[in-house]
């Protein structure tokens, strides 16, 4: 739908006419007229400045159950079915839980819908060309059933017998087929009642499905029990299965069944089968086995017969293995290893572990020589074993079972996978929270109080690690680099190191000393602090460590390090000391204790460390200050706070010209967030401190917010975002953002170039102008020469608490205004928020001042007056002529015309009045009875026709964008800047009433109109905050081309918001229908509504007035 924007129309009405109409168009036409009169008036009228809220303390989402990223307890994954269109997934989790279950996801497996079923699902198919065709059956009481419509229903298929038949004992596998004229077969393979190996098929879409066995159809080879079976890939060509048993004289064998022929083996044209893979110790017996067949599997071409089996065999531990069958030669791949499932894409074989969460691959695997390799080390799916894996288009899926057991993914062909869903585990403990810089890249430590998992979250969160059966790590980052992850267990001595933010590669050492803290100096260079104050380093990330140096702190007093840069390290202890290292710790001073009573010590070094050499100090102990020392300089702590701290300090961070302190209060359970500005000049006395306090609604499934994690409690990453997590059992992330926004700047514009008068070389006033902010009643404008603004020519104090806030700035300002700009010169302005002391700033701009060279004055010098000199009249004679009167002509004859006839009478004036009032009374009710007709179709479009006429759409044209993903925004500023990637743009000549686009749509194709805008919008506020709860709001207007679609999204504390296109509206909106007259502003309101997003339900429809 086409929404734009432009000027109004005014229409005026003849007050004769409005009195000659009666009835209910009279009043209709009053109310026009009286709609005129208000939207005028309402242009004399202006809303005072709105502030937002001052940043606060929010919850960021964290692994859980919703969409089953964290498992129900005890889940396992013993079967997975992958749909081709690669985002469909079934996973059945057997008796794993209680519940009975299938899980099924739509978008790759990153989040999952509970289908119950009657039975417990212990094995799942899915038919290779139509996602919604699904099949699950139970192994032990055997039986099944079956969805056509993608998991809405399931029936059943009652007991698995034929006619006349052999019923099941118990089921290994089960399949399904292409459809050949539009049938499906379902195939179970298993074991009958009295101990044979049989198969079992039905056609799922028969009015009454009816199972067949083919254990008892010529050239079926009698096996014990048949543990495996796959449809040929081509089965509209071949029409065979191929299955995978067992005999009783210890035989695995692969068979050949033709659903044409009703046959098995040789008897369908299948020379030499069937073929024994091969035979094993007498006392074994397979317990696992598992078929991939090639994508280009054809039965009727015996070269492209080529099949891989994966054996696991209880007592002969060297026949289980990778086999690979070539028609009817064997040869072994891997040998010696129990293999519970394999896939083959024809490019890359993977075969996953039966005992462990190994999964091995092979890139070669139809060479002469084939290779398989296992999964790198730490990179298998979470889980103990019984692993089974998948194709996902070019991925390879895995589903595990055991403790930590999780649905996993692998982008490189098995060589390492991340947990993404289904995971069986439980956030009990937060240890650590680690930021990257650009706050982009979150990593978080957890266990159950037994596992540890490290989660890393970018797009979305995955567990980049698990390790069973240790507990209590904490993380630091590579300064400047997200990918180099350092995680070591507090009072242990392992130490974990990733290259690439757990990705692939994880390597594991052993510190010299118990880990009491760790700091990072660069990629290959840490240090750890015991609690005894010794310090240990490593040059190998981790792999080796230095002989242990005392930092000169009291004996068994260490308690924190943090890293400088190159070289520089500082240590707090318990008891109230910092000790500091020049050289990479291999010396140590200790400083004098930063006030009596102290505890233990958080330290960081100022962000201008380098060049000013201070560091901040603050303990534990209740009623003590944040205190300032000078390396090289000080001679005793400097206080820094005004007045005490009523409450211990469990973290600092700086950044810029800010310093941050963590205060807890043990007595309410709350904790608070100081800021201060300039900590290096601060004093007792200074005014440069600013509180947050948590509080009991912070986090509304828990009145307490402990934030007091151990040994440092608050982290930063760039932009003023400070994060915390909680430590008292309800266990959360939160973020607190300092710069929550810029100051929005209006003037100059950037690369403004200001006048220089010609005569004097002076330059011109400048005028700075930008929008109001918070609250904020005083602002600091700061003028450099440069763009690190350290080159300051002039820091000026604004106090204002209007907005727009003006400064007239130049050679005639006044005070600190007065400035005289350089012709020529380059300035660098910015602005910030200095009450309340919010660290909220505008990007910064650039001014330059015309270069001109001074015009020196002009002098005119008079010439003197010229002589003039006039000579004597010449002497002139002037004759005079003579003068001859001709004769008298007699008068001309006068003749009288007669008169014209007189003109045709004129029609009165008053008539044509009466003609023209007439044509003006017929075009009025024309224009009348128009406007009602146009009202009567937008009221029934908006309520009948657009959203029906959407989802249509949707559903026929735009299937294929739904599953793609979505970028992932954190904040309203990157939903923008994602908006503005998309390009508006007319939808088509019918544009005003077009479907509305699925947000996958748009984003994919980069263009839409405002409802896509709108769509795309809502998508990405609803994964960053689902409690914003955004809603479609379109008001249908008149004239038609200035209806209009919004994103409209509740901000607590703020009233409603709304997204205009990519432009984000802020405002005290309280009510839908004030988001309407907004968009309203002087146009008809014909009418409008409240639609849900995602399923484009009216939840709100009004007539205007």
């Amino acid at each position: 739908m086409r929404f734009c924007r432009f000027g109004g129309r005014i229409y005026s009405h003849i007050t004769g006419f409005v009195q000659a109409v009666d009835g209910a168009m009279g009043y209709k036409i009053l109310r026009i007229i009286g709609l005129v009169v208000m939207l005028m008036a309402s242009l004399l009228s202006f809303a005072a400045p709105v502030s937002a809220e001052a940043p606060s303390w929010s919850a960021v989402p964290i692994p859980g159950a919703e969409g089953y990223q964290l498992g129900p307890s005890g889940v396992d994954i013993r079967d997975l079915a992958v749909a081709a269109d690669g985002a469909t997934i079934y996973a059945a989790p057997g008796d794993s839980i209680a519940d009975k279950y299938v899980f099924k996801s739509d978008d790759a497996g990153i989040s999952w819908v509970a289908q119950g079923v009657s039975i417990v699902a212990d094995l799942v198919a899915v038919a290779p060309d139509n996602a919604d065709v699904a099949a699950v059956a139970r192994k032990t009481i055997p039986s099944a059933y079956f969805t056509t419509d993608g998991g809405i229903t399931w029936r059943s298929l009652g007991m698995i017998q034929a006619s006349g038949g052999s019923s099941a004992r118990e089921i290994y596998d089960i399949a399904i087929s292409e459809a050949g004229n539009g049938m499906h077969y379902l195939a179970v393979a298993g074991e009958a009642v009295g101990g044979v190996g049989n198969v079992w098929y039905c056609v799922i879409e028969a009015e009454k499905p009816e199972w067949k066995e083919t254990g008892s159809l010529p050239g079926f080879a009698m096996t014990r029990t048949i543990r495996a079976l796959s449809f040929s890939p081509n089965f509209s060509e071949d029409n065979v299965l191929v299955t995978v048993g067992e005999t009783e004289d210890k035989r695995a064998n692969l068979q050949v069944f033709s659903f044409t022929s009703q046959v098995w083996n040789t008897q369908t044209g299948f020379t030499g089968y069937p073929v024994d893979v091969l035979e094993y110790d007498a006392t074994g017996q397979v317990v696992s086995a598992s078929i991939a067949l090639s994508p280009d599997y054809l039965a009727g071409e015996e070269s492209s017969r080529i099949a891989f089996v994966g054996l696991t065999v209880n007592g002969d531990e060297e026949a289980g293995g990778v086999y690979r069958i070539g028609d009817t030669a064997v040869e072994s791949l891997l040998t010696g290893v129990n293999i519970h499932s394999i896939a083959f894409d024809g490019r890359v074989l993977v075969a996953a572990a039966y005992d462990g969460n190994t999964v091995y691959h092979s890139t070669n695997p139809l060479t002469k020589v084939p290779t398989l390799k296992s999964n790198l080390s730490m990179k298998g799916p979470g889980g103990e074993g019984r692993v089974v894996v998948a194709w996902m288009g070019d991925a390879v899926v895995a589903g595990t079972s055991g403790d930590e057991s999780a649905f996993a993914i692998s982008r490189n062909n098995g060589l390492a996978f991340n947990d993404v869903s289904l995971i069986d585990t439980m956030l009990s403990n937060l240890s650590d929270v680690a930021v990257s810089e650009d706050g982009e890249t979150v990593y978080l430590a957890s266990d159950d109080g037994n596992d540890l998992s490290l989660w890393r979250r970018a797009s979305s969160w995955q567990r980049v690690l698990s390790q069973q059966d240790t507990t209590g790590y904490i993380i630091r980052l590579a300064p400047g680099d997200s990918k180099t992850v350092y995680l070591a267990e507090k009072d242990g001595y392992s130490i974990y190191h990733s290259p690439d933010g757990g990705d692939r590669e994880w390597s594991m050492g052993t510190s010299l000393l118990t880990v009491q803290d760790l700091a990072v100096e660069s990629a290959d260079i840490a240090y750890v602090l015991n609690a005894e104050g010794h310090v240990s380093k490593t040059f190998s990330s981790g792999l080796g460590w230095s002989a242990n140096v005392s930092t000169k702190l009291d004996e068994g007093t260490g308690y924190m390090i943090v890293s400088g840069g190159a070289d520089i390290l500082f240590a707090g202890s318990t008891d109230g000391y910092v000790a500091y290292s020049v050289d990479g710790g291999s010396s140590w001073q200790k400083i004098r204790q930063i006030q009596s009573g102290a505890g233990r010590v958080q330290v960081v070094p100022d962000k201008d460390y380098a060049s000013n050499k201070m560091i901040y100090a603050a303990s534990d102990s209740s009623g003590q200050n944040v205190m300032r020392w000078q390396i090289g300089t000080s001679t005793s702590w400097a206080d820094i706070f005004k007045g005490n701290l009523s409450d211990g300090i469990y973290g600092l961070a700086a950044e810029d010209n800010a310093l941050y302190v963590l205060e807890y209060n043990p007595g309410i359970e709350q904790s608070t967030l100081w800021q201060c500005l300039s900590p290096a000049t601060a004093s007792p006395s200074s005014a440069s401190w600013e509180a947050r306090a948590t509080s009991t609604t912070t986090d509304i499934a828990d009145p307490s917010v402990v934030f007091n994690a151990l040994p440092q409690a608050l982290k930063l990453s760039s932009g003023g975002k400070l994060w915390a997590i909680k430590t008292n059992g309800t266990n959360r992330l939160y973020r607190i953002n300092d710069i929550m926004t810029k100051l929005v700047l209006q003037a100059p514009e950037d690369d403004y170039i200001g006048s220089v008068n010609r005569v004097t070389g002076i330059a011109g006033d400048i005028t700075f102008r930008w929008k109001r902010a918070f609250d904020a009643t005083e602002y600091e404008l700061s003028i450099a020469q440069d763009e690190e603004f350290k080159a300051l020519i002039a820091s000026i104090t604004v106090s204002s608490d209007s907005s727009p806030v003006v400064l007239f700035v130049g050679p005639t300002a006044e005070g600190t205004a007065q400035i005289d700009f350089n012709a020529g010169m380059t300035y660098y302005w910015r602005a910030r928020i200095t009450q309340p002391l919010f660290r909220i700033s505008s990007e910064h701009r650039t001014f330059q001042v015309e270069s001109l060279e001074v015009t020196p004055a002009v002098i005119i010098e008079r010439p003197p007056p010229p002589v003039i000199s006039i000579p004597p009249p010449p002497a002139q004679e002037i004759p005079f002529p003579t003068i001859e009167l001709p004769p008298q002509t007699p008068p001309p004859e006068i003749v009288i015309l007669p008169a014209p006839e007189p003109p045709a009478p004129v029609m009165p004036g008053y008539a044509w009045a009466i003609i023209g009032a007439g044509i003006a009374v017929i075009l009025t009710v024309l224009t009348f009875v128009t406007i009602t007709f146009i009202d009567r179709f937008l009221i029934f479009w908006l309520r009948n026709g657009r959203y029906r006429w959407s989802r249509w759409r949707r559903r026929w044209f735009e299937a294929k964008y739904k599953t793609q993903p979505l970028p992932v925004a954190d904040s309203l500023e990157q939903i923008e800047a994602l908006l503005k990637q998309v390009t508006w743009t007319m939808d088509g000549p019918l544009h005003l009433f077009d479907a509305i686009s699925y947000p996958q749509t748009v984003w994919a194709k980069k263009k839409d109109d405002c409802d896509g805008f709108a769509a795309l919008a809502a998508a990405l506020l609803q994964q960053w905050q689902p409690e914003s709860r955004p809603v479609f709001v379109t008001a249908m207007l008149r004239p038609v081309r200035k209806s209009h679609t919004v994103c409209v999204f509740n901000v607590p504390g703020a009233g409603l918001w709304f997204f205009d296109n990519y432009s984000l509206r802020r405002g005290h909106y309280r009510t839908y229908a004030d988001i309407a007259a907004e968009v309203q502003q002087k146009t008809k309101l014909v009418c409008w509504d409240v639609v849900e997003p995602d399923t484009l339900q009216t939840l709100e429809f009004h007539i205007g007035p």
